[in-house]
């Protein structure tokens, strides 16, 4: 009896759970760096306009891959800037990982693909994964 319950929880786990969110996560490190060191550093959520990050450069921030919502990858405006340069922007962006593409061929299947991973920001990765800038003269 204890050995077929076991046998039908990991059934229902294999089946309830997307390879992602197994694996992966929510959140992504960005290194970013500049030169000269020590500029200014904003970063927005573009969904909302919220400022979700400001510091200097060089740094290290974790940034939400997923909002939360069904296929809700997040994108981000980073903005560099210092006294006496120009201030540059690039964008943070989100694209599906291989986790999510091709780790639920087995065992979870449609339901990985469009129930469960979906949600879960684990099956994004935020491009790029660092950023160093040279900051022009003004």
């Amino acid at each position: 009896m204890l050995r077929s319950m076991t046998a039908l929880a990991c059934l229902i786990s294999l089946f309830t759970s997307g390879c992602a969110t197994l694996v992966g996560h929510d959140s992504q490190s960005i290194t970013v760096s500049s030169q000269p060191p020590e500029a200014d550093l904003k970063v927005v959520d573009d969904d909302d306009g919220q400022i979700v990050f400001r510091g200097k450069t060089p740094t290290v921030m974790t940034l939400n891959k997923s909002s939360g919502h069904f296929f809700g990858g997040k994108t981000y405006t980073v903005t560099l800037s210092k006294e006496g340069f120009a201030p540059q922007e690039i964008h943070i962006t989100h694209h599906a990982n291989g986790w999510y593409k091709f780790g639920n061929i087995f065992p979870a299947g449609p339901i990985g693909y469009f129930a469960v991973d979906p949600f879960h920001g684990a099956m994004y990765d935020l491009d790029p994964d660092a950023i160093d800038l040279t900051l022009t003269p003004q």
